[in-house]
Parts: structure tokens; C-alpha cells; sequence
């Protein structure tokens, strides 16, 4: 919120917008510093598919029953003011948390470094395998993974060849 970091900072709202912009502009678009970048691995290079699924199975518990798997991914709902300029004010409120926001669709490697994220893909009311089927960049590269590479979700999301749920219920 603008506001809070005025406050916090001792700057004006522009100012807080202004580096806002720039810093979003930076993740965006500034591909000369690699630990900003976000983006999903080469589903061709078999070595770097194979090294984060070691990096996978070097953190996990699981005693190698997770061989092959790349990522982790979950919905997150940032909170918003109720939009003005949207057709359908009530597809931003998500009658589960209670607030206004936006389903972000997010992907992880086992050092907490993104992937994946898809921010504008739907509204707060729409739940995570809905809005993960509007990630058409993310169902494309899982489609081309070869046969022994997944992600893994919770139960939010529908089980498959490409994302494994290994645990129901809470």
C-alpha cells in the first residue's frame, strides 16, 4: 500500500509509485541482472531439468520418492481495495479470505527463488485450478516437459501426468 510506505519512509505517494514502477520495470524487463529474472527452465536442457530435481531431492524428507520433481506451485491472494474500473466488482472478492485481491498463480524452486509467477490471471473469487488453466505460458511448458519431470501442488489442484498432489486434506 502506497500509503503505508509513505508513512513508513518519510516520501510522497508519488515517490513511492515512482520506485514501485521502477522496480517492477526492472523484474519486468531488465534482463542484465539474472537474479531478478523469473522464468521457468529450459524444458529442452535435460541437464538443467535434471540438476534442480537433485537440488529437489537434496532438500526433501521424502527419500527419493520425488524423483523428478521441479517445482512447487500454490495460489496466493494479494488483498486490494474493491477495483472501480471493473465490470464485476464482486469476481475480486474471495468469500474465503474475507478481502478484495487478485488469484496469483506461483511456482518455486527449492531455494524459495520464482519460476513462475502469472499475477492478472484472475480475480479473487476464482479458485486456484481455475485460475492455473488461465496460465496458458505454464500448461505449455509442462506439456513439452519431458515424461519424468512434475510440479507438485496441494490439493487445490487437479491431479496429473504433469502435477502430482501427494498429500489430501489438510
Amino acid at each position: 500500500n502506497p500509503a503505508t510506505l509513505t508513512d513508513l519512509y518519510g516520501i510522497s505517494i508519488a515517490s513511492v509509485r515512482c520506485v514501485i514502477n521502477m522496480f517492477l520495470d526492472a523484474v519486468d524487463h531488465d534482463d542484465s541482472f539474472a537474479p531478478l529474472q523469473v522464468e521457468l527452465p529450459n524444458q529442452n536442457n535435460d541437464e538443467e531439468l535434471h540438476e534442480l530435481a537433485q537440488k529437489w531431492c537434496n532438500v526433501s524428507t521424502a527419500y527419493g520418492l520425488f524423483n523428478g520433481h521441479l517445482g512447487a506451485i500454490d495460489g496466493w491472494l494479494p488483498r486490494t481495495e474493491m477495483p472501480y474500473d471493473v465490470p464485476n466488482q464482486v469476481d475480486y472478492f474471495s468469500g474465503h479470505y474475507q478481502c478484495y485481491g487478485l488469484n496469483v498463480q506461483a511456482i518455486c524452486d527449492p531455494d524459495l527463488i520464482f519460476l513462475f509467477l502469472g499475477v492478472v490471471v484472475a480475480p479473487g473469487k476464482v479458485n486456484d485450478v481455475r485460475a492455473f488453466l488461465r496460465c496458458d505460458l505454464l500448461i505449455e511448458w509442462l506439456q513439452k516437459l519431458p515424461p519424468e519431470f512434475f510440479i507438485g501442488g496441494d490439493n487445490a489442484y487437479s491431479l496429473s501426468r504433469r502435477i502430482l498432489i501427494p498429500f489430501s486434506g489438510a
